[in-house]
């Protein structure tokens, strides 16, 4: 069955049992869904230089730089359409090139595992050392630190020494982060009072500050 990706959202807000099947091209698709709307996404793309499909489409390029930065063009469109809470499974195998496995899936699970760890760190250490002052500071400064480090150890890893012009696609990552770490301060802002009452109960009796910022 075919839908209409028109028909994504009345779809999310049904009760409807049955799947919704979108048949084109994953970047087109992914474009059409609205960002952070769903919780799981699972894929596990043709290989490079595996298979010859009648129609094209990825594995067919003619390097691997190619390759992974068709990848990226749909991981990026994955990332903007997963929830915070969302998860993204990837199965990806390698390729034989000059007599040795080129090092694909090694290079992006190294890459997304480190760049993670990194930027989660920084983000808490920032925004605690910023939580007493302004109430925008630690959200918005912590967010554009992490973004920072996340996307400069990705593509440091993932491309370098790879031949690829990686430069503009990172420009183009850290830009869409830096946007929404702007745009999720409005919702931050208006949930921030509740958050403070909640944080007085546990920390009574502790010595410590209620106050967040």
């Amino acid at each position: 069955m075919i839908i209409n990706t028109t028909e994504f959202e009345q779809y999310s807000l049904s009760t409807n049992p049955r799947p919704l099947f979108l048949l084109g091209d994953a970047c087109d698709i992914l474009k059409s869904i609205p960002t952070a709307s769903i919780d799981f996404c699972m894929t596990s793309p043709p290989y490079w230089k595996k298979r010859v499909y009648q129609n094209g489409g990825i594995g067919l390029e003619a390097t691997m730089q190619d390759y992974v930065l068709q990848l990226m063009n749909v991981f990026l469109e994955v990332k903007r359409v997963l929830k915070n809470t969302g998860s993204f499974w990837l199965n990806l195998g390698d390729t034989y090139r000059d007599k040795g496995l080129a090092g694909i899936p090694w290079r992006i699970a190294l890459a997304s595992g480190a760049a993670f760890l990194f930027a989660q760190l920084m983000d808490v250490a920032m925004f605690n050392r910023l939580r007493q002052q302004s109430w925008w500071k630690a959200p918005l400064i912590g967010s554009l630190v992490a973004s920072v480090v996340d996307t400069a150890v990705f593509f440091f890893l993932a491309f370098a020494g790879s031949g690829m012009d990686w430069l503009q696609l990172a420009v183009g990552d850290l830009a869409v982060k830096a946007a929404m770490a702007a745009l999720l301060l409005v919702p931050y802002r208006a949930l921030l009072p509740r958050l403070q009452a909640w944080s007085e109960p546990a920390l009574a009796g502790t010595g410590q500050p209620a106050r967040l910022p």
